[in-house]
């Protein structure tokens, strides 16, 4: 997996992305489009121009994370590629419910499998957020690891994506973490910020105080769990259009897969055929109640076991593309395995000092 460094101001950053990653953009765009035919049943320049007039997107960017949009546009130069081509392929999350209106479906989205997500704080040590991210196998082999430094802000971060993306989740140098997982059974909103933006406008964040008043503050267009975390502990929000829910266990620990725990007329929902509420007993059957003390490497084995690690396989379009596990101490630390963590190692990334040179 590559290690891009795309730094300076968001358009610069964005080109940084484009030039570096243009093969790799153009073979993820080409397998992407491949997916969306198949998912969307339709022709995807038509569903492509369909989702962009009629949803508000842009204006939400430009609203709560103009800077991205920036990032966008600059990735889109930097890469030769179609400006509204790059600017849907962002929307991963909202692709797919918007192809299910589109069949007549009110909301929600089809039975896939969507993420699983976590946070450990044991006494006397680091809080630790992790996250298997499960995505389709469209985006396998465009993994990448982005490391951006906003050097006007002197702020650093490690974002977890695919060639082209802006991001799936990840850690910032001030020890926040960011971690989310689809609540597909929760409405969606057509003039609400699109996930991607939302994960990385909370990771801009300095603390977790203020990353959880970014998440409270803005209007969500698809329904999502967030787990964030930093050196004091964590949160776990379920989020959809102007509502906020935090869902507690413990002080201890939290988790959460891909149905409502906290939303009151929607707890335990989940699409037909998901395997949401298998995968959270198996993280809750270790890490809820009177257990040893779980670490890094605990919970690497746990995001190992099946079926929380969704394998490739040849007849399933569906896979877990990354699993990261995060240390968010004094000198924060991630550790990344970009595949199935069940056969793909974690590698392990720190922050170099001095910050942001």
């Amino acid at each position: 997996m590559r290690v891009v460094r795309v730094a300076g101001e968001a358009r610069d950053r964005g080109r940084a992305h484009g030039e570096e990653l243009r093969a790799d953009i153009a073979n993820g765009l080409d397998r992407w489009r491949a997916h969306l035919a198949a998912a969307a049943g339709a022709d995807v320049d038509v569903f492509l121009a369909e989702l962009l007039a009629a949803t508000r997107f842009d204006e939400a960017i430009q609203r709560w994370t103009p800077e991205l949009a920036a990032e966008v546009a600059g990735i889109a130069e930097g890469a030769a590629a179609d400006p509204a081509e790059i600017r849907a392929y962002q929307l991963m999350d909202e692709q797919w419910w918007f192809a299910e209106q589109r069949r007549g479906a009110p909301s929600g989205r089809a039975p896939v499998e969507q993420c699983s997500s976590l946070a450990v704080h044991e006494p006397g040590q680091a809080p630790i957020v992790a996250q298997n991210m499960d995505l389709p196998t469209a985006y396998d082999g465009t993994q990448v690891l982005l490391h951006v430094v906003d050097e006007r802000r002197e702020h650093e971060s490690f974002v977890f994506s695919a060639a082209g993306l802006i991001g799936f989740d990840g850690l910032n140098r001030d020890g926040v973490a960011v971690c989310c997982n689809s609540l597909p059974t929760l409405p969606v909103s057509p003039d609400g910020l699109p996930v991607a933006y939302v994960v990385r406008g909370a990771l801009a964040r300095r603390s977790l105080a203020d990353a959880a008043a970014f998440l409270r503050a803005i209007r969500h267009a698809t329904g999502q769990n967030y787990v964030v975390g930093d050196g004091s502990g964590f949160l776990d929000l379920e989020c959809w259009q102007d509502d906020v829910v935090e869902w507690s266990m413990s002080a201890r620990c939290v988790l959460h897969t891909n149905h409502p725990l906290a939303v009151e007329g929607h707890i335990g929902e989940a699409p037909a055929g998901s395997t949401t509420h298998d995968r959270y007993g198996v993280l809750h059957a270790r890490l809820a109640g009177d257990h040893e003390a779980a670490g890094v490497a605990d919970v690497q084995a746990l995001l190992s076991t099946a079926p929380v690690s969704v394998p490739r396989r040849a007849d399933v379009p569906w896979m877990t593309v990354g699993s990261l596990v995060m240390e968010l101490g004094t000198q924060p630390v991630l550790h990344l395995a970009p595949g199935p963590p069940a056969s793909t190692p974690y590698t392990t990334y720190r922050f170099v000092q001095p910050a942001v040179k």
